[in-house]
């Protein structure tokens, strides 16, 4: 997967964490459900892009 470089992954953990504020203050999510939405996220990204990502782990 070579879309997911170190720049870009950097990008998405970035954009994942400041997008909460904002929806808490626009009143898309509550401010006691984003917590929830983001550990939803880092669920599912973060092993994703990591063990993709492991030295020598294509062999």
């Amino acid at each position: 997967m070579k879309w997911f470089t170190p720049k870009r992954r950097r990008w998405i953990y970035g954009i994942s964490m400041a997008l909460g504020p904002l929806l808490v203050f626009y009143g898309v999510v509550e401010g006691t459900a984003w917590p929830l939405w983001l550990a939803v996220a880092q669920q599912v990204l973060v092993p994703g892009m990591a063990l993709n990502f492991v030295p020598g782990g294509d062999e």
